[in-house]
C-alpha cells in the first residue's frame, strides 16, 4: 500500500456544527484522493462559542494526531447561521438580485443589510411561478464570524472558507448525488439537531430543522428500547459499533405504538412531511429519487428501516465507509464514525 500523504496547502475540514468536533484532511494515495486523516476532536457536550484557549487546544490536538498544514475550512455551528427562502423579483427583468436578496434577509432576520456575510441562488422555477424568482439565502453575522475567525486565526489556524454543514455533506455525498436528475433528501442527526436538506439537481431548495428530533432524543429512545444506560449508546453510536436491529432490545416492553424508537422515528417523519409536501407543491413534476440518512441515525439499523417503510422513495444511510472504494484494510482510523461525514465533505478539493 502506498503511503498517503497531504501537503500544507491541502486545507483541514473542520466541522465546529456538532460536538465532538470532527476533521477530516485528504491526500493523494497512488494517483487517486481520498481522506487519509479523520478524526474527532474533544468530548460530547454543549456547544459553546469558540475561545481563543479552546482553538489553541483544538490546534494542538491536530498537530498531535497528525495533520498537516493550518489551512482549514469551517463549518460554523447552526446558531451562527441564517437562511431563507425569499420571492424576488424575477433577474430577466434587470433587477440585481444579490442586492434585493440582501436587503430581504436583513428585514427578514432584523438586522442591517451590511451587518452579515451572505450566498445566495436562485431555484428552480415553480411549476406556477409569477414574474418573480425564488432565492435560497444563507448567512452569517460578521460579528459573530469575527469573533470565531479571531480565535482560530489567533491559535495559528488560517481559515480558507466558512461553510455550512450541509454544504459539507453535500460534497462529501456528491457521488452518490450526482446521478439524480430530480430531487433528493438529506436527512442528518447530530446530538444538536436532525435536519432535512431538499435537493434539485444538486442545489438545496429547502432547509427545516425537524423539532424534537436531535440525537440526544434518539439515544434515549434506543437505550430505552435496548435496556442500556443512554451513555453506553451514545458512546457506542460516536465509535460507530451501534447494532442493534429492530425491537430486538433486551429492555423493550409494550405495544409497538409505544415502542420508543419507533416513537422517534415518526417524529422525523413528521417533521419531514411539511418539507415534503413544500417540494410536491413547488415541483409536482419532480418527485424525490432518494433520501439519504447522514450523521448518528446513518448507525442505527432499526431507524433506518423504519424510516424506509414510511418513505416514498428509497432510503439509504451514508457512512464515511460509503464514500470510498478501497477495502477496509486500507482504509485510515475514522471510517467507521458516522459523524465525520460533513469534515470529509468539507476538506475535499473542488
Amino acid at each position: 500500500m502506498t503511503v498517503p500523504w497531504a501537503t500544507s496547502s491541502d486545507p483541514i475540514g473542520l466541522d465546529l456544527g456538532q460536538r465532538p468536533w470532527c476533521a477530516a484532511q485528504w491526500a493523494s494515495m497512488a494517483g487517486t484522493r481520498r481522506p487519509w486523516r479523520l478524526t474527532t476532536i474533544g468530548t460530547p457536550g454543549p456547544l459553546e462559542p469558540m475561545t481563543l484557549e479552546g482553538a489553541a487546544q483544538l490546534r494542538q490536538e491536530l498537530k498531535r494526531t497528525g495533520f498537516v498544514g493550518r489551512d482549514v475550512i469551517v463549518a460554523p455551528p447552526e446558531a451562527l447561521l441564517m437562511s431563507s427562502i425569499m420571492e424576488l423579483p424575477s433577474a430577466s427583468v434587470g433587477v440585481p438580485t444579490a442586492q434585493l436578496a440582501r436587503m430581504e434577509m436583513g428585514r427578514l432576520h432584523n438586522c442591517e443589510p451590511g451587518s452579515f456575510e451572505m450566498a445566495c441562488w436562485t431555484l428552480p422555477r415553480p411549476a406556477r411561478a409569477a414574474n418573480t424568482d425564488l432565492v435560497m439565502a444563507t448567512a452569517c453575522r460578521c460579528d459573530l464570524a469575527d469573533a470565531l475567525l479571531d480565535a482560530l486565526e489567533g491559535a495559528g489556524l488560517r481559515v480558507r472558507a466558512l461553510r455550512s454543514r450541509s454544504a459539507g455533506l453535500i460534497r462529501a455525498c456528491r457521488d452518490l448525488l450526482d446521478p439524480i436528475v430530480g430531487m433528493a433528501g438529506l436527512l442528518d442527526v447530530t446530538m444538536e439537531q436532525a435536519r432535512l436538506s431538499l435537493l434539485y439537481a444538486g442545489a438545496v431548495v429547502y432547509e427545516r430543522t425537524i423539532p424534537n428530533a436531535e440525537g440526544e432524543v434518539m439515544v434515549k429512545a434506543l437505550a430505552q428500547t435496548a435496556g442500556q444506560e443512554a451513555n453506553e449508546v451514545r458512546a457506542a453510536l460516536l465509535e460507530g459499533r451501534w447494532n442493534e436491529s429492530p425491537s430486538h432490545g433486551k429492555g423493550h416492553k409494550g405495544s409497538d405504538t409505544q415502542d420508543p424508537v419507533r416513537l422517534y422515528t415518526q417524529a422525523l417523519i413528521e417533521g419531514a412531511r411539511l418539507p415534503l409536501t413544500y417540494a410536491s407543491n413547488q415541483y409536482p413534476d419532480t418527485p424525490i429519487e432518494a433520501m439519504f440518512v447522514t450523521g448518528l441515525a446513518a448507525a442505527a439499523p432499526a431507524i433506518c428501516q423504519m424510516l424506509a417503510g414510511a418513505c416514498p422513495c428509497p432510503v439509504r444511510p451514508v457512512l464515511p465507509a460509503d464514500l470510498t472504494t478501497e477495502s477496509a484494510p486500507d482504509r485510515p482510523d475514522g471510517y467507521e464514525l458516522p459523524q465525520l461525514t460533513a469534515a470529509i465533505g468539507l476538506g475535499a478539493r473542488e
